[in-house]
């Protein structure tokens, strides 16, 4: 990673509670723009989810991704991050991307058993962290 003292006061801040939390990952550390963070954990090699991916945007904004098409999804602050960090790698939560006639919907994140309603042409395609818990749903 650059420096951390080229970050702005945001990502300075994400910096230090996710390597406080995850120590292993200082070699995934990078930056995003000038001066904005980002962190991209590679998955499991069974994961379709290709990386984890944290990132700070615009010094206010806090975002976690998998690799995926669309597979984005907004944090409110430090603390959900990395409470939706812990679920994520415990399989606990998945992400999950709806699409119509391939214009994406919404991207969520679903709770291991959760329903989920879809409408007739909707495609929800469902990432896990290792990859076990994959799927696809077509509603009808």
């Amino acid at each position: 990673m650059n420096s951390i003292e080229t970050l702005n006061p945001f990502a300075k801040k994400t910096w230090a509670r996710l390597i406080t939390q995850y120590p292993s990952w200082g070699p995934y550390f990078g930056t995003r723009d000038k001066d904005d963070l980002e962190v991209a954990v590679p998955a499991p090699l069974e994961s379709n989810a290709g990386h984890l991916v944290i990132f700070t945007t615009e010094g206010k904004d806090l975002w976690v991704r998998f690799s995926a098409p669309y597979m984005c999804y907004a944090i409110d602050d430090l603390d959900e991050v990395l409470s939706v960090i812990k679920s994520l790698l415990n399989d606990e939560v998945w992400m999950v991307t709806i699409i119509h006639d391939g214009e994406w919907v919404e991207t969520s994140l679903l709770i291991r058993g959760q329903d989920i309603s879809l409408k007739p042409g909707q495609i929800a395609q469902f990432l896990s962290w290792s990859g076990r818990h994959d799927k696809t749903l077509t509603g009808s």
